[in-house]
C-alpha cells in the first residue's frame, strides 16, 4: 500500500515537472513570436541574446 502511495507521488511530480517544462518551452515560443511580429528583423538580435543567456546559466 505505502509503495503504491511512493509511486503514485513519484508520477505526480513526473507529471508536474513534464508540465513545467512543457509551459515553459510554448511561453518562450510565444515570446519569440510576438517578438518576430512586432520587429521581424530584431528576432534574430532577440535569438543570439537568448543564446548567450542560455550558455551563461549552463
Amino acid at each position: 500500500m505505502q509503495e503504491n502511495y511512493k509511486n503514485s507521488l513519484r508520477l505526480n511530480e513526473s507529471k508536474f515537472r513534464l508540465t513545467t517544462s512543457l509551459l515553459t518551452s510554448a511561453n518562450n515560443l510565444h515570446l519569440k513570436i510576438i517578438a518576430t511580429v512586432r520587429n521581424p528583423r530584431g528576432i534574430t538580435d532577440y535569438l543570439n541574446e537568448e543564446e548567450c543567456k542560455s550558455r551563461r546559466i549552463r
